[in-house]
């Protein structure tokens, strides 16, 4: 009888050793680039004049998106996707932090910049600085981004630039490339699971 109760408490203990085994990792539907030697930090201003840094943020993800108001298509398309993003995710979306890095600085002033952003959400920010600024932050993010004049002696110019969502976890760690082709049903599930999978 006691070697048969030994060896009942042996396969109890086993089997709790798998319940306690170390989580899987977890699955992303956008690029996991967790441990990207770029990408870790930006010191930028707000709309407010407020100095920003990633810091700023610890203890919310963050998800970073380079753009600019005057963008015909892709950045208001963005950003709408990202407000349903932030609707879907309920109340976990006070833990996450919506940022738009202007790459034209010379129209996207602080109260074209902050106006713009208001109209998809409140709570996104807009990141802000010298054109040598924002070049220096897009290039350390591997951000293209150039204008692209309408004609030859035509003040009127769009911006190309790369479209790519960069998303940080809780800590300030780059984690995520997303692509803004992503729906924001994918999005959102890829938030949720940033969110319960802390590293």
């Amino acid at each position: 009888m006691v070697k048969k109760s030994f060896f009942c408490l042996i396969i109890t203990i086993l089997s709790l050793s798998g319940c306690i085994a170390k989580s899987p990792k977890p699955v992303f539907k956008a690029m996991d680039i967790t441990g990207a030697p770029w990408g870790g930090n930006f010191s930028l201003n707000d709309t407010q004049g407020n100095s920003i840094t990633l810091a700023s943020y610890r203890g919310k993800a963050v998800m970073l998106f380079f753009g600019y108001t005057h963008c015909p298509d892709e950045c208001p398309d963005t950003m709408s996707k990202l407000n349903i993003v932030m609707h879907e995710l309920g109340p976990s979306a006070n833990h996450v932090q919506v940022l738009f890095a202007t790459v034209d600085p010379e129209r996207d002033t602080s109260a074209v910049l902050a106006h713009w952003l208001h109209q998809f959400n409140p709570s996104f920010i807009g990141l802000e600085g010298t054109l040598a600024q924002m070049k220096k932050t897009a290039a350390d993010f591997h951000i293209f981004f150039s204008k692209h004049y309408d004609a030859p002696g035509s003040k009127n110019y769009s911006v190309d630039h790369s479209d790519i969502i960069y998303v940080y976890d809780t800590k300030g760690r780059i984690r995520l490339a997303m692509p803004i082709t992503e729906s924001s049903d994918d999005m959102t599930q890829d938030m949720k699971t940033l969110l319960s999978n802390p590293v």
